[in-house]
């Protein structure tokens, strides 16, 4: 008795499968008659010897130069400091600007950040910074505070007058 199960016959022997004779070669043509328009079996590409390969790099090794999509190291580029000034005009002008509506704190804000970005502006002239546009924002901001607060204050009176409360 022979157990069938899941990879053909257990115990017998196993068939090959039978593969087409291989057809004969070739024959070169005579002079008398022409070649035959047959399809030529795929001749196999001859394999060429294939680079040894390395293993990948351990993480966080950065790749070799020149290999490639790599580039070479590029000299950092130097960093000046940061001016303490330039950013607490800058903080201080965008507060005195969001609170506008509350504005006896928003005048003192913006008032500082005016001479904090003037000061910011006056040493970068003397030694260099980075951050001298956070200096020139802070300095507009002051300003633009001022105005809007200047605007909320007119508009607050006139509302008054029409009233008559004044």
């Amino acid at each position: 008795m022979t157990d069938q199960g899941d990879f053909g016959t257990v115990g017998g022997p196993e068939e090959q499968p039978s593969q087409p004779p291989m057809p004969p070669p070739p024959q070169p043509p005579t002079p008398q008659q022409p070649m035959p328009q047959q399809p030529m079996p795929q001749q196999p590409m001859p394999q060429q010897p294939m680079p040894p390969q390395q293993p990948p790099p351990a993480y966080g090794t950065p790749p070799p130069v020149g290999q490639w999509g790599t580039q070479a190291p590029q000299p950092y580029a130097r960093q000046w400091p940061n001016s303490g000034f330039a950013t607490a005009a800058l903080v201080l002008g965008i507060i005195g600007v969001v609170i506008t509506c509350v504005w006896y704190i928003a005048v003192i804000l913006d008032v500082l950040a005016i001479i904090f970005g003037s000061v910011a502006l006056n040493k970068a002239k003397s030694e260099p910074v980075a951050n001298v546009g956070m200096a020139k924002a802070g300095l507009v901001l002051g300003c633009v505070g001022i105005g809007l607060i200047l605007v909320v204050v007119l508009l607050f009176a006139s509302s008054l007058a029409s009233l008559g409360a004044l």
